[in-house]
């Protein structure tokens, strides 16, 4: 229900918006119609993570709030086009911890998201926007955080190292198999030729 109703409002936002405009401000405005759904004791408490992409052209501008992904896939590669709210990543970007270290990290610092796109406790909204120009070749995968917590980097790029084999269902299966136990969505999205 707390993805359904993001999209919802998103989708009505987006209606309503030039396909140029400024991401950080729109998803502000989400955010704030997200978090006044909590006036509600029905949705009171509910958040999300979300991940997506604008397409003009070649041009993909990434965005992300949580821990959900997108991945440029490229010659057999899975490359992080997003960043996790993580707080294993507010750890580094704090200096408590190297990049290097994260490597020994409990995996529990791995998978705790900071940043949801409403959440009361949250006094700085952040969402994550970078942008990409997708070339000959290239596709995106947008994967919610059940896929990549099956799945390292090494492996995602694997499953959908074949464009002509990407198949959604095989991914689920894929990720059950290495005993991953929450659902997902995936996406693969390629550029004009």
């Amino acid at each position: 229900m707390a993805s359904r109703r993001l999209l919802e409002i998103l989708g009505g936002h987006l209606a309503s918006t030039s396909a140029t405009e400024s991401l950080s401000p729109l998803f502000h405005r989400v955010q704030q119609d997200y978090l006044a759904l909590s006036d509600n004791p029905r949705f009171h408490g509910m958040a999300a993570i979300l991940v997506g992409v604008r397409l003009l052209g070649n041009t993909a501008t990434i965005f992300n709030v949580g821990d959900s992904r997108a991945y440029l896939l490229t010659d057999g590669r899975a490359d992080l086009l997003s960043r996790d709210h993580s707080l294993l990543n507010d750890l580094i970007d704090d200096g408590e911890i190297t990049a290097e270290q994260t490597k020994n990290a409990a995996s529990i610092l791995q998978g705790l998201t900071c940043q949801f796109i409403a959440d009361a406790e949250c006094d700085d909204f952040r969402i994550n926007i970078a942008t990409h120009e997708l070339q000959p070749g290239e596709r995106i995968l947008l994967c919610s955080d059940g896929l990549n917590e099956a799945l390292d980097d090494a492996q995602i790029a694997s499953l959908f190292a074949n464009e002509s084999e990407t198949d959604p269902v095989n991914a689920f299966k894929v990720a059950r198999r290495a005993g991953g136990s929450d659902d997902f969505s995936v996406i693969v999205l390629t550029g004009e030729q």
